[in-house]
């Protein structure tokens, strides 16, 4: 497994505090998004968690991709599995095909991995969806939890992670993929 790096401190000269946290944006993200649809077979969004999640423009605009909805308590950054009895709530997650027209919707929604929750305003959009996963079958390649900053990649091949590490800072863990459990 590799861990993006995006909360590290400032190593070179050129980086300054403003330049944290890291993201994958502009050009970068657009060659991440290419290489994730170059394995994957589906992604999927978790619907947000957040009431003010209001922004239903990328929801819509990927409606004629949409597999299929699910409800889990276990997906990627998250097991709900053993929360104490009535405080439990379940993920609602949408799972798409990884198809190029959907690649061209998420590059003309989002400007980065993280969804604009590297911003340091209150001008961090309130999509409708959150939390981009990538997967090749029934196996995660690409999971983030976007409010967190929290992104890594399981490469499913040496060329994916050959490409992988020219985009950005990851940090090779050796953890081997979470369990997902689909509805």
């Amino acid at each position: 497994m590799y861990r993006f790096d995006s909360w590290t401190t400032p190593q070179q000269k050129h980086e300054t505090a403003e330049d944290f946290p890291r993201t994958i944006s502009g050009t970068a993200f657009n060659r991440f998004l290419d290489l994730c649809f170059s394995e994957a077979t589906a992604f999927s969004f978790q619907k947000g968690l957040w009431q003010d999640s209001e922004i239903s423009s990328l929801e819509d605009a990927l409606a004629p991709y949409k597999l299929c909805d699910f409800t889990t308590l276990q997906w990627f950054g998250y097991d709900l599995r053993s929360t104490p009895p009535g405080s439990e709530w379940k993920m609602h997650i949408h799972l798409y095909e990884a198809c190029s027209a959907a690649k061209e919707i998420l590059k003309a929604h989002l400007q980065d991995i993280f969804m604009g929750y590297t911003q340091r305003n209150d001008a961090v959009p309130r999509l409708t969806l959150e939390d981009l996963c990538f997967l090749k079958g029934n196996e995660i390649i690409v999971g983030t939890v976007a409010h967190e900053l929290i992104l890594h990649a399981y490469p499913p091949s040496k060329a994916f992670t050959q490409e992988l590490q020219t985009i950005g800072s990851w940090e090779h863990t050796g953890f081997s993929p979470p369990e997902l459990l689909f509805g």
